[in-house]
């Protein structure tokens, strides 16, 4: 249990349209060990109850420190987790996801392993409800501080997850960053820009964030913002040739943009089919993926997935024909195995 003096902790929870779930979330918040924290729920407009669920649970807890903050108009999560930082009292700011839960003791966790280290941010590990069995979104296997550009090539090479609600953050590292509105995959464009700067991270191995992976809208549908992931892109390059040193800079810039764009062409040939996005996706992909790149990573033994984005390159249409009888093969193979449980 933390002392008395110990530093205030804000959590952030941006809302919007989560009744089912936010109870379950607001629960987990209040049972904290850490008892030097305040939650804000940032309500992005939501059109169903949540925001007067919220506010009943406020109302129904006193001894809770939790303030609801209602935005006049829809503007996306990006837009709500600012207010919420910028509302803030807390020395540590965090996030927590209205649709998810967190275990009793993470924020003491991450704020003594914070202040024991004297890092600008520590991070934790997840367990995915809904996903496959026993999956964990593990960025390490032993505690350790890393500096934060370690952590940032991590995130690029898909070694760490690239979401802010796993880690906790001193107030000060929004002195000079905020999430960038309007775009989707909000926290890989703000930890691209964030993490080459800090001077260090603290990493636990323990998986203390619940992440519930649910079936929603954006499921096998291919939406114009799958474009904002190149937003990301450009930002983690800009990082890349900013912060790290030759040749170092030219590997894992090729190995962010041909593993982004393999991802983006993925989705483009799940779901797009030959809709119109979906051969502008593949187009703005293909521009990304340039041999010089390919060669790059063929280079620096990086096989797989230059050999990968070159048979992609060459051909786009067989690939995508692969692609997609490989995904219903695994699709079948994965419904055969439910069939025969019990």
């Amino acid at each position: 249990m933390n002392a008395p003096s110990a530093p205030l902790v804000t959590v952030v929870v941006p809302l919007f349209n989560a009744e089912p779930f936010v109870v379950a979330c607001l629960d987990s918040l209040r049972r904290q060990t850490w008892r030097s924290l305040e939650v804000l729920v940032v309500d992005d407009a939501s059109t169903d109850r949540s925001a007067d669920v919220v506010a009943d649970y406020f109302a129904s807890h006193p001894g809770f420190r939790g303030r609801l903050i209602r935005l006049a108009r829809n503007s996306g999560v990006s837009s709500a987790r600012n207010t919420g930082v910028r509302a803030a009292g807390g020395e540590y700011i965090g996030f927590v996801d209205p649709d998810d839960v967190v275990e009793d003791g993470m924020f003491e966790a991450l704020a003594t392993a914070a202040l024991s280290s004297e890092t600008e941010a520590a991070a934790c590990g997840a367990t995915v409800i809904g996903g496959r069995p026993g999956e964990r979104l593990g960025i390490t296997t032993t505690a350790e501080t890393l500096a934060g550009i370690e952590v940032f090539e991590r995130m690029c090479t898909g070694r760490f997850p690239s979401s802010v609600c796993f880690m906790l953050f001193a107030a000060e590292v929004f002195d000079s960053a905020r999430f960038t509105e309007g775009y989707r995959f909000e926290d890989f464009i703000f930890l691209a820009e964030a993490l080459p700067s800090l001077r260090s991270v603290r990493v636990l191995p323990e998986p203390m964030y619940r992440y519930f992976r649910r079936g929603g809208s954006e499921t096998g549908v291919l939406r114009p913002s799958v474009l904002h992931l190149f937003v990301g892109m450009d930002v983690a390059v800009q990082s890349i040739h900013a912060h790290i040193g030759e040749p170092r800079a030219t590997h894992l810039d090729a190995q962010v943009v041909l593993r982004l764009s393999r991802t983006v062409c993925h989705q483009a040939f799940a779901f797009g089919s030959d809709s119109e996005l979906a051969r502008e996706v593949r187009g703005v992909a293909m521009g990304h993926l340039t041999w010089n790149r390919i060669k790059v990573c063929i280079e620096a033994g990086d096989l797989r997935l230059a050999l990968s984005c070159a048979a992609l390159k060459v051909s786009p249409w067989l690939y995508g024909v692969a692609f997609r009888a490989r995904r219903s093969s695994h699709g079948l193979r994965r419904d055969a195995g439910r069939s025969r449980r019990p």
